[in-house]
């Protein structure tokens, strides 16, 4: 069976370990000699080193909740806060999560 058609097999199985599709993804990327492939492959595998060049797929819009209590046993309790609640030099924070880290199995 060919590389190629070997990764497409893994790609729409369920049983498909993804360390191992992005491991063959690398040998592909090598043997075609396309760097973005083989460098959007080696940070799957290892991780992204910052957040400028993160895929759009691995940023996620967060929302922040809290509980709040007021006079004569009132409150909220799970109630979003808005991020113009938050200094602006912490609202990114607040609003987005980076995932940096590589896929594991």
């Amino acid at each position: 069976m060919s590389l190629l058609r070997d990764i497409q097999e893994m790609t729409v199985s369920s049983e498909s370990d993804i360390s191992t599709l992005l491991r063959k993804c690398k040998i592909l990327a090598v043997r075609l000699g396309n760097d973005d492939f083989k460098n959007w492959v080696d940070q799957e595998l290892n991780g992204y080193p910052d957040v400028s060049n993160l895929p759009t797929y691995r940023k996620l819009r967060t929302e922040s909740v809290g509980d709040f209590s007021g006079p004569f046993g009132s409150g909220l309790k799970n109630a979003p806060i808005s991020p113009f609640c938050v200094p602006e030099e912490f609202r990114e924070k607040v609003t987005y999560s980076y995932l940096k880290k590589p896929y594991k199995n």
